[in-house]
C-alpha cells in the first residue's frame, strides 16, 4: 500500500502477525486500561475540565494547567506506565471535523 503525503510518497509492509511477548501484552492492557478510563470519564471531563490538559495513565486521568503538570503528576503516581497519553479539552464546546490529506493508493 502506497500512502501519498506532504512529505512524498511513503510504503507500508505487512511483515505478519506481531509476537505478542510479555512486554508487549503488559503495555496493551495499559493502554487498553487508559482508554476505558478515557470512555468512562469523557463526560465527566469535557464537562469540567475544559482549558485544561489531560494525561491517563494507570487507568486513570490526571488534570493540569499545562501539559507538563498533568504529566508530571501522571508520572509520580504511575511510573510503570510509560505509555500514557495526553489530551488538550479546548475552552469551547464546538463541532470539529478531523481529516486527512493523506490519499491511499491501494493498487500500489
Amino acid at each position: 500500500m502506497n500512502i501519498r503525503g506532504g512529505l512524498g510518497p511513503i510504503t507500508i509492509t505487512e511483515s505478519g502477525p506481531i509476537e505478542m511477548t510479555p512486554e508487549r501484552k503488559a503495555a496493551e492492557e495499559r493502554s487498553d486500561r487508559n482508554f476505558a478510563c478515557l470512555k468512562a470519564h469523557s463526560r465527566e471531563i469535557y464537562e469540567n475540565h475544559r482549558g485544561k490538559y489531560i494525561y491517563f495513565a494507570g487507568g486513570e486521568y490526571f488534570v493540569g494547567d499545562t501539559m507538563d503538570e498533568a504529566t508530571a503528576a501522571a508520572a509520580a503516581t504511575h511510573p510503570e506506565d510509560p505509555g500514557g497519553f495526553p489530551m488538550y479539552i479546548p475552552v469551547e464546546r464546538m463541532r470539529r471535523v478531523y481529516g486527512s490529506l493523506w490519499r491511499v493508493d491501494r493498487n500500489g
